[in-house]
Formats: C-alpha cells, structure tokens, sequence
C-alpha cells in the first residue's frame, strides 16, 4: 500500500490573492510552491508500526486510514521538513533489500551491531529493548533463567547475539506474528514471550494483560534510526531529516508517538 503525507502546498486561494497583490500569475506563483522531490520511505506492515486501521475494509476504500508509530513519525517529520513522504507497506525482509539497491530513499531501522556500508544514519530516533517477558507468578531474575522455561518467539525477530546463537536454549517455539504470540501467552501454553519491547508492550496493553505479566528480562538495547540509502536519489536532503529528527527528539516527539501506542513500559534501561 502506497500512501503520500505532507504536501508541503498553501490553499489556492491565498495564492490568488497574494499574486494579485505582486503582479504574478496563479500558476508560477504554485509551481514555484510545489516541492521539488518525494521521498519514499518502506515500513513494515505490523501493528503497532504501520497497518490499516479498518482491518477489514479494502486497501481502496474512501474511508480507510494508515495507522501506527512509522505513520506518525513520517508526518512529524514531513510537517518539520515540508518535505512530503511517500509510504509503502511492505514485509519487513523486503526493506533492507529496497536499501542496499537503492530502490526507496530511506526507513526506520535498529542497529544492531556495526553501521552498515551502504547506509546513511540521518538521527536517532529513540531506544527500545529485546525482552523476554514471563507470567505474573514467574521471576526471571539471570539470563541463566531461560535454561529452564519455554520461549514463545517470533520467527525472523534477531533479539541479540548471545540468546541467538545459544544452542542450549533448546525449548523455543516460533509464531508467524506478534498477534499469535501473545494469544498463546494468554492461553497460557507458553511460560515465557520475547521480542522487540515496542511490540510486546502494544500486545500486552490491546489484550489487556498489564496484571498478568511478569518483569522482563533485557537482553539488548537497540537504537533505531533514520536510515537513507546511499544510491537514493536524494541523499543530499538526509542532512534536513536529519536536523528535523534530532529537533523533535529533543522535544520529546518521538517517545510521545511511541507511548501513544505501547503505553510506557516499553522503556527500558540497560
């Protein structure tokens, strides 16, 4: 789904009237308004990030919205810019791809270990945490700990190097999605759940499980980024994006988007 935010336009009729006043013509007086380039940015098309606020009407539908943390994010830094943004929604493997190729200006990635090569980081947009979450009557107290429960896991979710690579963590069972996960931790078939602290904490408030969950265990700390990709097109407006993020960071913007959706226990602290 491809979605434009920010026309960075002033209504015609303001127009008409300041050209009258000047002596210049409607149309030059609106061309020379119009912006020069579009970025497009991809995003993942999950909940709490991107997704379709009326689940079950069509994509085309007149009265369908996007809704999530990437949404607004994108029209903070539109509206700070007056750059306008094109979003698509797409799997989240398909977008590193769409980096390295050059195929979309940029997008909202963490990093995890040394920068990559074919990036730009355009700011820092906030920190969120791999976590392992248990029941209420359950204590996670050392890594050591997880030896002994089952993990519920979304496939294709990095959390961190070491519980990646742990092959004596033997009891972890995979789900496609965030929404499956947790509707097996509320079952109660799974001990324990990990993933990403934004997404837990989204499930975790939208099935109303606030008393039935335990302290989470950190695993790593994760800082996400503007990302461009260096074959865009349009990499000399990275530095812009880049004043505008590290603007509305300061002002809190970022961290207000997020808790809007997750609530704020998907702070975490090192």
């Amino acid at each position: 789904m491809k979605v434009q935010i920010g026309s960075g336009q002033c209504p015609l009729h303001w127009l008409w009237i300041v050209g009258c006043l000047l002596g210049f013509s409607l149309p030059a007086l609106a061309q020379s308004h119009q912006p020069s380039i579009q970025l497009h940015v991809q995003v993942p098309q999950a909940e709490p990030w991107a997704y379709l606020q009326q689940k079950n009407a069509p994509i085309d539908s007149p009265n369908q919205k996007l809704r999530g943390i990437w949404i607004d994010i994108t029209q903070a830094i539109s509206q700070h810019t007056q750059i306008p943004f094109k979003i698509t929604l797409v799997p989240s493997a398909r977008i590193v791809r769409s980096i390295r190729r050059g195929d979309i200006d940029l997008s909202f990635l963490g990093q995890y270990g040394e920068p990559e090569p074919y990036v730009k980081y355009a700011g820092y947009l906030f920190d969120m945490g791999s976590v392992i979450i248990p029941h209420a009557d359950m204590e996670l107290s050392s890594y050591e700990d997880l030896y002994e429960f089952g993990i519920g896991l979304v496939r294709g979710i990095p959390l961190s190097p070491e519980f990646d690579n742990d092959q004596q963590i033997f009891l972890r069972r995979y789900f496609r999605n965030y929404e499956t996960l947790i509707g097996m931790f509320y079952a109660e078939r799974l001990d324990t759940i990990g993933g990403d602290s934004v997404s837990l904490a989204y499930m975790i408030r939208q099935w109303h499980l606030g008393s039935k969950v335990g302290t989470p265990l950190l695993l790593h700390q994760t800082n996400v980024w503007v990302q461009f990709s260096k074959k865009s097109p349009n990499l000399q407006y990275a530095s812009v994006v880049e004043d505008a993020v590290n603007h509305l960071r300061e002002q809190g913007t970022f961290d207000r988007i997020v808790s809007s959706y997750a609530g704020t226990s998907w702070k975490v602290e090192q």
